[in-house]
């Protein structure tokens, strides 16, 4: 459940970027499309901190299953 939760954040993330994207980076007032590129660096953070995250937990599963395996063998 944790895996699917940090999954699920992630990817929302990613479609913030690409809302903030569709919305602002083509803006005919250059104020507005700075706020694209204001919000990006978060956006970018957010993303990267949730792979990390995702990665670890994911890393943690797959060690859990493999021990649970060993230890399971007769």
């Amino acid at each position: 459940m944790k895996i699917a939760e940090c999954a699920e954040s992630t990817l929302g993330a990613v479609i913030k970027e690409k809302n903030f994207h569709d919305i602002f980076s083509k803006h005919h007032e250059s104020s507005v499309r700075s706020q694209y590129t204001q919000a990006l660096p978060g956006c970018l953070d957010d993303f990267n901190a949730g792979m990390t995250t995702l990665e670890k937990l994911m890393r943690e599963h797959i060690e859990g299953k493999r021990l649970s395996l060993l230890t399971s063998q007769p």
